[in-house]
């Protein structure tokens, strides 16, 4: 039907510059409806060259302060948008506002729609306070001009509520969009419907409500299905929104199988060579990755990341987006100098386009963990520290991921032998980690872990076991007694108490360990090493005869297993034998 419409406006055009002339009121009249059929069918460049001329006939005909020239600008202002020519979308509609509010006055519709273009302006350049401040106005105008129940109510709460996401007030935002959605189906056009059940599903998903999220996505897609069909553009955006929310509930089949379906509407839709059709390779490379199926991750990110560099640049965003993930299937599959290569080209993208963001810091986390793989322990600690810089910006002091960034942070240092300095930032760590997670946690008995290892690298052996002793306590809940990494552990410690002539403490550690070596029929060397060293403890402590039977055992298991005759434990172990 757009189709047919813009037949009849061209010859409509035709026949009015051969009666009218070249540069009348008239032809202005059919290039103003020409622009708006291109706009419906999406060809924006072309709307933009009649626009542009429907304007320069207006304003020599009609002058700057009538209101046919102001709505040709106003379209102009949308053209440029659209082409995402946003500082001169800008310059048209600010003109636009200032000419109208001057002749119409405020109380007026097309005043009102002014401000909701201007407030669209600055939210494409990054200005949401200022975005916000406009809407809100918009809103209250429009309110006083038709009421609480109209259409274009439904719009500007759609776009608060998109303004409102873009400063991260996530509860504010539902607000908007489910009063949006109260106006009800009588009242809203069927976009604005659709739109706002999407809205919403990103709502709820920024909020962390994940059932509600995939229950906006399902009537999103129920509802654009009926009114549009199968194969439309904005059904595959459904599903790509669907499969978003089915990853973060962890059914990453399910969310594989809807962003299948989004990738073959838009190759259908869109083509190839386009950024929906990268987006959708993308999102399909990521579920791959989260199914480590990796050899499909890496097919269909190297294809978007074609695609993206041919029609955007190799310096653009989303390129460092895709090469952020490429890097990261390198890094999970032991392509370390690819995962270098690649993750350094991600930074220096994000760098000067996304400086202080969540994508860099995540980009150049990964690329700290390959350097630390590769030995390079100064340039994973450059790395750490602009990681940590950021998730304090980003995130806050207090949060898990400035809890995470210090842990790395500390590694490195431990790998540099800066002993003292890993300490502190394990210790930064702890306070944080064990005020979110509680002390029952895995990651909480790996910090303990690790500062018993700086105290350990600073000679304050006695802090390190302390540290270690907690660590072990951890494990034994969360574990159980029989974990090869409690056993590790367990086993390790005792030695060291052995050292500090904690014997008691030692004894009790063992005796665990060799009940959980035992409750898995594991009598192997270390057995026989911590079952000496426990003999060993019985005598300091003036268990003599107990001892003596333990040592007995000790020295036969280990020899049964081939111990290194050199081994203190075992010679130690003979040696107080022959003594008794």
């Amino acid at each position: 039907i757009n189709a047919e419409y813009m037949g009849i406006d061209q010859d409509c055009l035709e026949k009015r510059k051969e009666v009218f002339g070249e540069k009348s009121a008239e032809v202005a009249r059919s290039l103003f409806s020409l622009g708006i059929d291109y706009n419906k069918l999406g060809r924006v460049a072309d709307a933009l060259e009649v626009d542009l001329k429907c304007v320069r006939f207006r304003e020599e005909l009609l002058g700057e302060s009538h209101p046919d020239y102001l709505s040709a600008l106003y379209n102009l202002g949308l053209d440029l948008s659209n082409l995402g020519r946003h500082e001169e979308a800008l310059a048209a509609d600010q003109k636009c506002h200032d000419q109208r509010k001057m002749i119409l006055g405020e109380n007026n519709p097309d005043y009102a729609n002014s401000l909701f273009n201007l407030a669209n302006d600055f939210k494409n350049l990054g200005q949401y306070s200022k975005a916000l401040e406009l809407d809100l106005k918009c809103l209250e105008l429009r309110i006083n001009l038709f009421g609480q129940k109209h259409a274009d109510i439904g719009k500007s709460y759609i776009n608060i509520g998109q303004d409102l996401r873009n400063l991260k007030r996530h509860s504010e935002a539902l607000k908007y969009d489910l009063d949006c959605l109260k106006l009800g189906r009588e009242t809203l056009e069927d976009k604005d419907y659709a739109q706002v059940l999407f809205n919403l599903a990103e709502d709820y998903r920024n909020l962390g409500e994940v059932d509600n999220a995939l229950d906006a996505d399902r009537k999103y897609l129920g509802f654009q299905i009926k009114s549009l069909g199968e194969t439309h553009s904005d059904v595959a955006k459904g599903y790509q929104s669907l499969g978003i929310d089915l990853s973060k509930k962890g059914l990453v089949d399910q969310a594989l199988e809807a962003d299948l379906k989004a990738a073959a509407i838009w190759k259908q839709t869109a083509g190839e060579i386009s950024k929906d059709y990268a987006k959708a390779l993308y999102k399909l490379g990521t579920d791959y990755q989260s199914l480590n199926r990796f050899d499909e991750a890496l097919t269909n990110l190297n294809r978007c990341f074609q695609i993206r560099g041919q029609l955007l640049g190799q310096q653009h965003v989303d390129v460092g987006e895709v090469l952020a993930s490429l890097g990261n299937c390198y890094l999970r599959t032991g392509q370390q100098l690819k995962a270098v290569d690649t993750l350094g080209q991600a930074v220096k993208i994000q760098e000067s386009v996304q400086s202080n963001s969540k994508e860099l810091a995540d980009t150049l986390a990964d690329l700290g963990t390959v350097q630390r793989q590769l030995g390079e322990h100064s340039k994973a600690l450059e790395c750490d520290r602009k990681v940590l810089a950021i998730r304090r910006e980003t995130s806050g002091e207090s949060s898990l991921e400035v809890g995470s960034a210090l842990y790395n942070l500390a590694t490195d240092y431990r790998n540099l032998k800066d002993f003292q300095q890993a300490l502190a930032e394990d210790q930064k760590c702890l306070g944080i980690c064990r005020a979110i997670l509680g002390e029952k946690h895995e990651v909480v008995a790996n910090i303990h872990y690790n500062i018993g290892l700086a105290y350990y690298g600073i000679g304050q052996i006695e802090n390190g076991a302390d540290s270690h002793f907690q660590a072990l306590q951890v494990r034994k809940d969360l574990l159980g007694p029989t974990h090869p990494e409690t056993l590790s552990l367990a086993f390790e410690l005792s030695k060291t108490l052995y050292y500090l002539k904690q014997f008691q403490k030692c004894h009790n550690v063992i005796a665990d360990y060799r009940a959980g070596k035992e409750a898995i029929n594991q009598r192997d060397l270390d057995y026989g090493l911590a079952l000496g060293l426990q003999g060993l403890c019985q005598l300091e402590v003036g268990q003599a005869f107990t001892a003596k039977d333990l040592l007995r055992q000790a020295v036969q298991l280990m020899k049964a297993q081939n111990c290194d005759p050199n081994n203190q434990i075992l010679r130690l172990a003979e040696y107080r034998l022959l003594q008794n």
